[in-house]
């Protein structure tokens, strides 16, 4: 949770500044699917990935005024037959 969460911020509070300064940039994070679907017997993982997202939603709202962008490429699972065959399950109970 540490490096999910902790880099972020520790990154965003380097470069935020230059890029206020500038009036410009682009902040990208790649969360997993995780932080927004639950995946059995991995809960800290989600955790730490949905945190990453509330997160970056709150940059946005601090830094959107300044020409700054903040987005997510959120990398799913493909279902192949390795996966199929793993015994993880995945569930989306919110939907």
């Amino acid at each position: 949770m540490a490096v999910n969460l902790g880099t972020q911020i520790l990154l965003a509070r380097g470069i935020a500044p230059a890029m206020i300064a500038a009036r410009s940039g682009e902040i990208i994070n790649i969360p997993s699917q995780t932080g927004d679907t639950a995946l059995e017997d991995h809960a800290t993982h989600a955790a730490s990935n949905g945190g990453l997202n509330v997160r970056m939603t709150s940059l946005l709202t601090g830094v959107a005024s300044h020409n700054i962008q903040v987005n997510a490429i959120c990398p799913t699972v493909v279902m192949t037959e390795i996966r199929k065959n793993s015994g993880t399950q995945m569930r989306n109970p919110g939907r």
